[in-house]
């Protein structure tokens, strides 16, 4: 079992989020990325404590589902179908299946 694997993932994907701050893209969205950027740390803490020492799977999924109505809720969640519901739904199934 590789332990500690998410730091240099969350160092990487940090390092690019700053470019992408310094460069700015035209239509913006830093913001929202840097959101991204801080639940995706926040993720990789509860991870990096799990590595550490054993964190419950229910806090675990419930920390995955938090960051994933986030996400939704900043409009940046999976919107395939068009239905709130399902792609809510989704965007949650999504971010608890790349996590795990």
């Amino acid at each position: 079992v590789p332990y500690l694997g998410g730091v240099a993932i969350v160092l990487t994907f940090a390092t690019a989020v700053v470019v992408f701050a310094i460069f700015e893209a035209p239509h913006g969205g830093s913001g929202e990325l840097f959101i991204v950027l801080a639940l995706g740390v926040l993720l990789s803490v509860v991870g990096l404590v799990d590595d550490l020492r054993h964190v419950s799977p229910l806090w675990r999924v419930a920390a995955e589902v938090a960051v994933a109505l986030v996400v939704w809720s900043l409009g940046t969640g999976v919107t395939v179908s068009g239905i709130g519901a399902l792609d809510l739904g989704l965007t949650v199934l999504w971010i608890v299946g790349i996590t795990n």
